[in-house]
């Protein structure tokens, strides 16, 4: 809580000392009163090597060219897909 960072985990809704300081803080109590409204983060970029990387070269393409987003998001599946069938099979051993 000292670190001013948000809370991003949804247990923090029900932290007493979260929750007093969100009478202290208008922030804090913005960033709980959000938390219900996120999504945990796609499996693509922690588990596939360069995933984000590759996820944020397909975006600055589409801001700095005119290349279509079919074009870019559909090189973009191909690249992850093909990460992902690499490790999928060690995925499934391990996490199924």
């Amino acid at each position: 809580m000292a670190s001013g960072y948000m809370p991003v985990v949804k247990a923090a809704q029900s932290d007493p000392n979260l929750v007093a300081l969100t009478r202290q803080d208008d922030n804090f109590s913005t960033a709980l009163r959000q938390l219900p409204k996120t999504k945990p983060q796609d499996l693509v970029r922690p588990l596939v090597s360069n995933a984000g990387y590759m996820m944020d070269v397909g975006l600055q393409k589409l801001y700095s060219s005119t290349v279509s987003v079919e074009a870019v998001f559909g090189r973009l599946q191909r690249q992850l897909q093909s990460r992902a069938d690499l490790i999928e099979e060690s995925y499934t051993r391990h996490y199924k």
